[in-house]
């Protein structure tokens, strides 16, 4: 809060790059100033979306930053177990809503898939920082703006049950948006069908509303996707 040193900051975020050749890094300097601004946004209530310096970070197009803002507070308070960060999104209730706003402010004002695919790291039903059914919006959302990519799939493989089973027809689109635009007609690597995947199926084509479409669908990606999917037939027999 001290003047002096937003100025820094300021300075900082005005640079295109940080360039400081002279000097070691503990950390890459670009990573490290999108860190302070999310600790400072995560950890003071004053510092919200309407604080000059994160306005002013947001506004600079930089994406690797915005990637790392994203990615940072994903890691340290969604995914990750640390045990300060939990404590405080345990005591402090406006530090959950930061996250949501956050998360909408981004969705709404900043469509860049490189930085919306962060929020793979958020993908999270472990601490229950979400309801699941607010978050399987946040997630469709997120998957039709990075047409179905994610830059880390655990979250949303360990998630993908309790969504089918509190939200059905939003996990379907999730699954949809997944697992045939993003891994067969984007290409990105799917290594093996889970088991959570499959109890996901499981449960959504005892949906009887949903069972038609499931099925259609679980048709189209062994017909397109190949073996990898193939233990889906066990789901439709």
């Amino acid at each position: 809060f001290d003047k002096d040193i937003q100025k820094l900051y300021e300075r900082a975020i005005d640079l295109s790059e940080i360039k400081l050749p002279n000097q070691k890094h503990f950390k890459d300097p670009e990573e490290a100033l999108a860190a302070h601004l999310a600790l400072a946004y995560m950890f003071y209530k004053e510092v919200d979306l309407n604080h000059s310096l994160i306005k002013k970070f947001w506004n600079n197009c930089n994406i690797k930053r915005h990637s790392h803002f994203v990615s940072f507070i994903g890691r340290l308070f969604i995914s990750g177990d640390n045990y300060q960060a939990d404590e405080h999104l345990r005591k402090e209730k406006w530090a959950r809503r930061r996250l949501i706003e956050l998360w909408d402010y981004v969705l709404e004002k900043y469509k860049d898939k490189d930085v919306v695919k962060k929020f793979a790291f958020w993908i999270s039903t472990d601490k229950d920082i979400f309801d699941a059914k607010e978050l399987v919006q946040k997630i469709k959302q997120t998957l039709e703006i990075t047409q179905g990519f994610l830059e880390w799939e655990y979250g949303l493989v360990k998630s993908i049950v309790r969504l089918a089973q509190e939200s059905p027809e939003d996990t379907l689109e999730i699954v949809k948006l997944y697992l045939l635009q993003g891994c067969i007609e984007g290409k990105q690597q799917l290594w093996r069908l889970d088991e959570e995947w499959i109890k996901a199926f499981e449960i959504l084509y005892q949906n009887s509303q949903l069972k038609p479409e499931i099925e259609k669908l679980i048709n189209i990606l062994i017909e397109r996707g190949g073996r990898i999917f193939s233990p889906l037939e066990d789901v439709i027999r």
